[in-house]
């Protein structure tokens, strides 16, 4: 067994892997890892002022023939 210090943390590897299995082993748990989201517009959060509308258009009686 190998326990190797990754980015992400302790990794315990079972068996007896060579060392380029440990290698292809920490390479791929840290390329498929999430990562956090890197901070926008240097940490500010930017809210959008475009006008959105939420109609509920069924809420009329204006369902389509095929719903009815």
């Amino acid at each position: 067994m190998a326990t190797v210090e990754t980015s992400v943390g302790h990794v315990e590897i079972g068996g007896a892997p060579t060392d380029a299995e440990i290698a292809a082993i920490v390479a791929a748990v840290e390329m498929t890892w999430p990562k956090p989201a890197p901070p926008s517009s240097g940490g500010r959060v930017v809210q959008s002022t475009a006008w959105r509308h939420a109609d509920r258009w069924w809420a009329e009686g204006r369902l389509p023939s095929c719903w009815k």
